[in-house]
Order: structure tokens, then C-alpha cells, then sequence
């Protein structure tokens, strides 16, 4: 019987691994079609409005973060996935419909093509916020929870980073030359929204054929949880907060420094250099230090406690993050795909190699901020979802300060939820045992 078990596990599991790729698709669209926005007219290359779409994304957790929450025990974890995948799809093609309506029309100006792609962008955050409510904890609970589950979330956060290393690559590598020529626009992506379309379709298929059952520490349907039940325990409050942070660091360390790059007038690389095809390569590679340190992770993660993991590499980031900051006009050349042998900046390095710190802080947040936490652990997650809003809010502060003060000062914003991490890490993260 143990056998038949183990092995029914399987396809759950690899349903969970491809959920988790489509997210990454999703979510690091956004960086790249910031910087498509940013070269049209009326925007103005403003930081703030180029992080807008990632924003709004993450502002749908604030609607259907803890929704999901209920969804997961009502509706069940596969039906929920179904629903959120259809999501995705809708929301890749009212992005695709921001270009395509301004095509050779008067009637849709600048203005309301962004609207349109922020509405995208919108819907496509529904999906990913549900999508990652199953993820983790149906993961967490095929690997029996503690260090085992936290190994099968890096084992899946892998495949999310191979997704999320080719994403921005290929959008940087489609509209390099024309953002060089600042005559970019939304249709210049369109072979990566089909693309995306594609995926969301097949995988709707694949999950309705999937065997998917609910993990065993579900609340049963008919049983009311609190919303409110998860804040009695003290790990769950501070972990919140983390996620909050996590979520925002995550994406504003690598979506500033692809600003950065391909921002002309910040000289950050020579005149007439491919930015677009720079900025998506070092994004890229972000992505590619995440999944190495994911792959990594995934085979010591089971002998190292999320907690050690959490702190030290909130501590590295750091580290880095203030060399980036420090040698920003210090260059060393580079092959770089499309754009040939380049000049780049130390720092872009330096914010890259971030990637390898932030691949095992999702994972850790979450397993620390749910441990013990039993039939709470649904709504806690709907919790975690809505402060994933974060990921929006970050990056848009850090949008706010590079406006005003510059790329190289903004990365405090970082550096500073970054402390907290290592606080909640070594700290904050330690559950209260006085709960039943």
C-alpha cells in the first residue's frame, strides 16, 4: 500500500510543477512589458508607470487572496486550479488586445491601451495568486511537510525559474533592436503572449485529467475556519510581513536593474548598445541564479532547516546589493546573445547574483510561517496571498525613489526589507506552542 501511494502522488506532483512554470511565465512578462510602456508617448520613461502593470497584478491578491482561501476548502484544490488557469488565459489576451486595439485605429490613444494591459495585467494576477495558494501547500503536503516539503517546493520552484530565466530573455531578445530605436511596441511581444496562450490551454487540459486530491490537513468543506483563526499564531502574523517583503524584493531588485540598463539617458551602458537585449540577458540570468540556487536547494534542502536558509541568504543579498550600490561605473565586457561582446557594469553583476539569494526565500517564508498551524493552514495561505500584493507595492516605492533620487539610492528600499528577512528568519519565525 505504501508503494500505490507514493507513486499516486506523482501526477499531483507534476501537475503542481507545471502550475508553478506558468506562473513564472506570467508574473516576469511584466518587467519586460514595463520597459515596451515606458518608450511610448505621454509615459515619459517614468519608473513608476513602467512598474505599474507589475502592480496591478500584485493588487489582485488584495481581491482574491483570501477568497482562494475558501476556494481550496470548498471547491477543492483541482477545481481551483482550473478556475485560475482559465484566468491566466484571459488575462494573456487582454494584454495581447492592448496592441492589437490601437492598431490603425484614432479611437484608442496611449492612455487607453495602458488601461487595457493594466486590466490584463490585473486578471493575470487573479491566476497567479491562486495558482500559488495551491502550489505550496499541496507540495508541502506530498512531501510530508518540514524539511522533506520544503525540498519538493524547490524541486518545483526549479521548473518556475527555467520558466522565468527564458521569459524576459526572449521578450528582450524581440524588441532589443527597436527599443534602441525607441519605435517599440505591445505587437513587438506578441510571439511570447501566444506562446503563453498556448501553455495556459494545454495545461487546462492537462489538469482536468489529472488526478488531484486535497491534502490531508484540508478543512473539511463543511467546517467554518476564521479568517481571523491564523493571527493566534505568532509565526503566521510576522510571516505575512515576510511575505510581503519577500514578494516585493523578489521582483524590484531585478525589475529596477533592467530599468537601469535600458534607460539611455542613465548611461549605464554605451551609446548604441542593444539595451533591450542587455536588459532581458541579466534579467534572465537573475532568473538562471534562481533556479541554480533552486536545483541546489532541492538536493540539501532536507538537511538544512528553512530558517538557516532564510537568514543567510537575506544576509548575502545584502552584502551584495551594497557592491552593486558601490561600483556602479565599474565595467567588464561580456558576450552577451544578440548584442555581441559588451561593456557592462559591475553592479548589474552584483544584482544578478541576488537571483541565488532570493531562489530559496519564497519556500522558506512560507513553510516557517505555517508550521503548526494544522486545519488553519487553507486560510492562513488566502492570507499569504493577499500580502503577496507586495510584489506590486515594492517595486513601485522603489519605481517612486529611482524618480527622485536615483537607480543606485532606490536600493534601499531592497536592502531594507531584506533586514526584516533576516530578523523574521533567526527570530520572529519561531512558533508559539500553545495551540491546539
Amino acid at each position: 500500500m505504501k508503494e500505490r501511494t507514493v507513486a499516486g502522488a506523482y501526477p499531483a506532483m507534476a501537475a503542481m510543477f507545471m502550475l508553478y512554470g506558468m506562473s513564472a511565465i506570467a508574473l516576469n512578462l511584466a518587467a519586460p512589458l514595463g520597459n515596451v510602456w515606458m518608450q511610448q508617448p505621454g509615459i515619459a520613461g517614468s519608473k513608476t508607470l513602467g512598474m505599474m502593470g507589475n502592480m496591478t497584478s500584485f493588487c489582485a491578491n488584495i481581491f482574491i487572496g483570501i477568497p482562494t482561501g475558501m476556494m481550496l476548502q470548498r471547491l477543492g484544490y483541482k477545481r481551483t486550479s482550473l478556475l485560475a488557469v482559465a484566468l491566466g488565459f484571459l488575462g494573456m489576451a487582454v494584454q495581447w488586445s492592448s496592441g492589437w486595439l490601437g492598431a490603425g485605429s484614432q479611437i484608442w490613444g496611449v492612455a487607453a491601451n495602458f488601461f487595457v494591459y493594466l486590466v490584463g495585467a490585473f486578471i493575470t494576477g487573479l491566476f497567479i495568486c491562486m495558482i500559488n495558494a495551491v502550489v505550496s501547500p499541496m507540495l508541502n503536503s506530498l512531501g510530508g511537510g518540514g524539511r522533506r516539503g520544503n525540498q519538493l517546493n524547490m524541486i518545483g520552484s526549479s521548473f518556475n525559474s527555467v520558466c522565468a530565466t527564458a521569459t524576459p530573455w526572449l521578450v528582450g531578445t524581440l524588441i532589443g533592436e527597436k527599443l534602441r530605436a525607441s519605435g517599440v511596441s505591445v505587437t513587438d511581444v506578441y510571439p511570447v503572449l501566444y506562446l503563453a496562450m498556448a501553455v495556459f490551454a494545454a495545461a487546462f487540459l492537462i489538469i482536468a485529467v489529472s488526478p488531484i486530491a486535497n491534502p490531508p490537513s484540508c478543512a473539511a468543506a463543511d467546517e467554518r475556519i476564521p479568517v481571523t483563526g491564523p493571527f493566534r499564531f505568532r509565526n503566521c502574523r510576522w510571516g505575512l510581513v515576510a511575505v510581503f517583503i519577500y514578494a516585493g524584493v523578489e521582483i524590484a531588485i531585478p525589475g529596477t536593474m533592467n530599468f537601469w540598463l535600458c534607460d539611455k539617458a542613465a548611461g549605464a551602458l554605451a551609446s548604441g548598445t542593444n539595451a533591450g537585449a542587455v536588459g532581458g540577458f541579466f534579467f534572465g540570468a537573475y532568473m538562471a541564479l534562481m533556479l541554480a540556487g533552486r536545483i541546489l536547494a532541492s538536493f540539501i534542502g532536507g538537511r538544512i532547516a528553512p530558517r538557516t536558509l532564510l537568514g543567510a541568504a537575506s544576509c548575502a543579498a545584502v552584502a551584495l546589493i551594497a557592491v552593486g550600490v558601490a561600483v556602479p561605473g565599474v565595467r567588464v565586457a561580456l558576450p552577451i546573445p544578440v548584442a555581441g561582446t559588451v561593456a557592462v557594469p559591475l553592479s548589474a553583476i552584483a544584482f544578478a547574483l541576488c537571483g541565488l539569494c532570493c531562489s530559496v526565500m519564497w519556500t522558506s517564508v512560507f513553510n516557517l510561517s505555517v508550521e503548526g498551524l494544522g486545519k488553519y493552514t487553507e486560510a492562513a495561505t488566502g492570507l499569504f496571498m493577499t500580502f503577496a500584493v507586495g510584489g506590486g507595492a515594492v517595486p513601485l516605492a522603489q519605481g517612486f525613489v529611482a524618480d527622485r533620487l536615483g537607480y543606485m539610492a532606490s536600493y534601499a528600499v531592497p536592502v531594507l526589507g531584506l533586514a526584516y528577512l533576516a530578523v523574521f528568519a533567526f527570530i520572529l519565525s519561531r512558533p508559539e506552542r500553545n495551540h491546539a
